[in-house]
């Protein structure tokens, strides 16, 4: 995953380099940054389009349990919202 400054690295989590205090980022840490950012601003830009066109989206942490099986749920949601997003693009289809 990708994630801004605020989350740590970790195995599954690659972060952006922290601006030092007082300073700015330069060369590499700031084309690494520059890099990194597009798809993670790409992915949050679908997320607010999908939320704006399926408000149901937008309450999907209350929907998560100890359940392993509600993630299964959640992921199908969002799963047929993308696709029912990509059809109605398809045909033209406006609200």
């Amino acid at each position: 995953m990708i994630g801004d400054s605020a989350f740590t690295n970790t195995a599954n989590m690659i972060t952006t380099y922290r601006t030092p205090t007082g300073g700015e980022l330069t060369g590499t840490w700031k084309g690494f940054n520059v890099h990194i950012s597009r798809p993670r601003s790409r992915s949050e830009h679908v997320n607010g389009i999908l939320k704006g066109r399926f408000p149901i989206l937008k309450c999907i942490p209350g929907n998560l349990t100890e359940d392993p099986k509600s993630m299964t749920r959640v992921l199908r949601l969002i799963e047929v919202c993308v696709y029912l997003y990509n059809f109605l693009l398809e045909h033209n289809y406006q609200t």
